[in-house]
């Protein structure tokens, strides 16, 4: 998969989406079930690449967005193995 050079957090999420597409969707099975009960507290009608969107919106830098993106993710996958 081809992610641009440009420092755009929509395009990693784009990237994270065709990685669980090519498994599947298997990668991230529960990922936005996980998110709403995290991360919001009235639920969410919405997808999980929106959902981190608006995670993601009050980040400054780009590599702030990239290391909370990372955080989250890891934080599903240790949830996940439990």
């Amino acid at each position: 998969m081809f992610v641009s050079d440009e420092q755009d957090i929509y395009s990693v999420i784009t990237f994270v989406g065709g990685y669980d597409y090519a498994y599947d969707y298997s990668i991230l099975k529960g990922f936005r079930e996980w998110l709403v009960t995290e991360y919001f507290e009235n639920g969410n009608p919405f997808g999980w690449p929106f959902l981190l969107q608006v995670l993601l919106e009050d980040e400054k830098s780009y590599q702030d967005k990239i290391q909370k993106l990372s955080k989250i993710l890891l934080d599903f996958f240790e949830n996940e193995k439990n």
